[in-house]
């Protein structure tokens, strides 16, 4: 990560507003402490994001985190330097 890098926190949107916020991004990331089957995973990976997330509920199952081909990383929750580096390895892998 570097200069180029830009995080923009946003707030409550529009449901309109937030689908184009969500398609102009780079990166998803969900950094949830307490969570069951969030419908906005599945809004990301229909967007074709790279994501990351926390192991909580069934996100790491979403994820399929633990397979050999998994949708998207996933971090313990409150894992901050893990949800750092997660997200440096996204921003640096082009693919």
């Amino acid at each position: 990560m570097g200069a180029e890098t830009a995080v923009q926190f946003l707030g409550d949107l529009p449901p309109e507003e937030a689908w184009s916020e969500m398609l102009a991004a780079q990166v998803f990331v969900l950094p949830t402490h307490t969570e069951g089957f969030p419908n906005v995973i599945l809004e990301a990976m229909a967007a074709g994001k790279a994501m990351v997330s926390t192991r909580v509920g069934a996100i790491a199952e979403m994820l399929d985190a633990d397979g050999a081909e998994p949708c998207g990383l996933v971090v313990e929750p409150r894992a901050a330097v893990a949800l750092a580096a997660a997200l440096g390895r996204l921003l640096s892998d082009a693919e």
